[in-house]
């Protein structure tokens, strides 16, 4: 039809006609100065997308064999923009699903049976992994910390040498029966066993005689008597290795019980120490973090010039280059003293891999006199130093942090070269801050956060303040609480007290408030302090110094048997004269059982009623059973009867029921035909033929 000729029958026509084709085009491209780009139109799907959405589909299932037909109804029933912006997407699979279900009717890109058998053959490959639902756990309790295990003072023995008279005569270990007006020496005992000594508060002996109490404690030590806290050296009888305990040390005798005074070396050989927890920020290195990784303890130390030691200068031309210069009268030659307990975090403080990590953690212990130096130099080079105590568990409260989260890095770097107070800077994940000695807090919390509630270093109560108006703010609730000498900060309003009488704070303290009720405005208002459920319970110490194993075999519950409770006092039988554990004939109990049940139960049987042929009472009984069962029959074949009438009345009314929908049915159908032929000749009227008018 484009051509106006027959199509080519034979092989060689089409030789022909694609030769001079190609001559046309040919000469068409030499007469054309340029030439525009070739388009090609209604090919598909790019090469690429069609490879993405062919493998999407054989991975989800579909046939091979099927493929390329699947794809082709796909592009009819969606379109190839919709399947374009589908494959390009993030979630190709998940898009190209959203594109087949806004399809009308829902296009479905794997078949039911494609789609078993992909499961099938995922199950045999070793099951589907599929994301488990989270179990509902209940929050574990709180587990409270045990307490400390008593030792038991029969197991332990005082060294011969511990304990003297102040004329230097030793003292040995008495036991607690000998004590009386001569008696001297040292008792070990406990404060249950000396509470009669403690009550009458009199001196026992003319000579030196004292109580060494063990799982003491000093409000129990009420007594009139002399008493000094002291730790001693105890030994266990049982392998006789040496502990370190404390103790209460109770006279009772006229003449002082003293330790013995022997100093040992008098050489000084330490040093004054302190402890730093070390913290490098990732963000704020400015060098690879890999060198980190390598050796991260070095890469610290070799940025923190007060914990590097330079031995060039003199007292006479002492050197200015800010590192540690040790004296002649030194004792340690290295201003770091420890290292340990390092950890790689992320910024949830999470452990993970060095790579991952964005924060490396560990603790520093050094010389005292470079602590403040070594806090000057934090929050330099992605370094930040924390005060510890010295045992690193818990932080150093002579300093304190002003934090300042909304303040840029620069600027507080800023603040410590321009404020003399500061001392370095301070970081805890995002927040920034500055820190300074805890005198100085205040004023500096005046200088740059004016306005603000500050409260000293320590541990913070919360309290409840109330009733107070309703008209009242965070700063006029700080006011009057500086009205009633007690520095607090508010938190926020608690809860509203019924009849609008105001509101309850909830505010912050270091200390408890001078008085629990205070009046404003002529009203009382009442301070009482929160009591936090999820506070941990302080675990008191031992502070036993000595091997694990020792230590056990010295508490009063490490040899004791454990006894059967069900031996000394059984609830189900007599209670016996004496606990006897020897063996028990269980055949003899179970016959004895047996013989009393059975003497029971046939002294509770009536024997003269169990006559079957009897006649009597019974007779009058059993024709009234009868009757009452004829009754019973009767009213329930009535029953069944009233049933099956409803269930024939239910059935004819149905079946009217279906009768007239299926008459409405028909009416309406019959209408709708009606309908649909009215409107198909007024359309063919439409589409004739118009006869053209002159």
């Amino acid at each position: 039809m484009l051509r106006g000729k027959m199509l080519p029958s034979n092989m060689d026509e089409v030789k022909q006609l694609n030769a001079a084709a190609k001559s046309q085009y040919v000469q068409f491209l030499d007469t054309c100065a340029t030439v525009s780009r070739p388009w090609i139109w209604a090919a598909g799907l790019d090469p690429k997308a069609f490879d993405r959405l062919q493998a999407l589909l054989i991975e989800h299932g579909v046939d091979p064999a099927q493929i390329k037909h699947r794809v082709s109804l796909l592009t009819q029933a969606a379109g190839l923009p919709a399947i374009q912006g589908a494959l390009t997407s993030g979630q190709p699979w998940r898009s190209l699903k959203a594109v087949a279900n806004k399809c009308r009717p829902v296009f479905q890109l794997v078949l039911p049976q494609e789609l078993e058998q992909a499961v099938q053959k995922k199950a045999d490959q070793g099951g589907l992994r599929t994301k488990r639902k989270k179990q509902a756990t209940q929050p574990k309790p709180a587990t409270k910390p045990e307490m400390p295990r008593a030792l038991d003072p029969s197991k332990l023995t005082i060294d011969e040498e511990a304990f003297t008279a102040p004329d230097g005569t030793r003292l040995g270990q008495i036991h607690l029966n000998t004590i009386g007006p001569i008696a001297q020496g040292v008792v070990l005992t406990t404060v249950d066993e000396a509470s009669a000594y403690l009550k009458a508060g009199q001196l026992v002996s003319k000579g030196s005689l004292a109580l060494l109490l063990l799982n003491a404690e000093d409000s129990q030590l009420v007594t009139s008597l002399s008493w000094s806290f002291l730790r001693v050296v105890l030994r266990c009888q049982a392998n006789s290795e040496p502990m370190i305990v404390p103790a209460y040390l109770l006279q009772l005798g006229q003449v002082a019980v003293v330790p013995k005074s022997d100093s040992g070396p008098q050489d000084l050989l330490h040093a004054p120490a302190a402890c730093c927890k070390i913290a490098v920020y990732r963000d704020m290195v400015t060098d690879d973090w890999s060198q980190v990784i390598k050796s991260p303890v070095k890469y610290v130390l070799a940025r923190l010039l007060p914990l590097q030691a330079c031995r060039q200068g003199s007292p006479t031309q002492p050197c200015t280059c800010g590192k540690w210069h040790p004296n002649p009268t030194d004792i340690v030659e290295d201003p770091v003293l420890d290292v340990w307990r390092r950890q790689w975090v992320s910024a949830s403080f999470r452990p993970v891999a060095p790579e991952q990590a964005e924060i490396f953690l560990f603790n520093l212990r050094c010389l005292e006199s470079v602590q403040l130096g070594v806090l000057s130099c934090s929050g330099r080079n992605g370094i930040f130093a924390e005060p510890r105590t010295v045992d690193s568990r818990d932080p150093l409260l002579s300093f304190q942090v002003l934090w300042l989260p909304k303040t840029a890095h620069d600027e507080l770097l800023r603040i410590q070269q321009c404020t003399p107070q500061v001392i370095g800077l301070a970081r805890l994940g995002s927040r920034l801050g500055v820190r300074s000695k805890t005198e100085d807090a205040p004023e500096l919390a005046r200088q740059l956060k004016p306005g603000s509630i500050f409260l000293a270093a320590g541990a913070k109560m919360t309290f409840e303040v109330g009733p107070l108006p309703f008209g009242m703010d965070r700063l006029t609730v700080s006011r009057l609480c500086s009205q009633w000498q007690w520095q607090a900060r508010p938190l926020h309003p608690s809860r509203s007290v019924g009849d609008a009488l105001g509101t309850v704070w909830l505010v912050q303290a270091c200390v408890h408030p001078p008085n629990a009720v205070v009046r404003y405005q002529g009203a009382e208002v009442v301070i009482t302090k929160v009591h936090d459920k999820s506070d941990p319970v302080a675990q008191p110490s031992s502070q036993v110094i000595g091997s694990p194993a020792t230590v056990q075999l010295c508490t009063k519950t490490a040899t004791t048997p454990a006894s059967d409770p069900w031996l000394i006092q059984d609830p189900w039988g007599a209670p016996p004269a004496s606990v006897s554990t020897g063996p028990v004939d269980t055949q003899a109990a179970l016959r004895d059982f047996e013989t009393r049940l059975e003497n029971k139960i046939m002294a509770k049987i009536p024997t003269t009623d169990m006559e079957v042929d009897s006649t009597g009472t019974n007779e009058a009984r059993f024709a009234a059973l009868e009757q009452q069962v004829q009754s019973l029959t009767m009213n329930q074949q009535a029953l069944e009867s009233k049933i099956d009438d409803n269930a024939m009345r239910a059935d004819s009314q149905l079946a009217t029921l279906q009768t007239q929908v299926t008459h409405q049915l028909d009416s309406q159908g019959q209408h709708m035909q009606a309908l649909f032929a009215t409107q198909m000749q007024q359309i063919e009227a439409l589409l004739a033929k118009k006869h053209r008018t002159e």
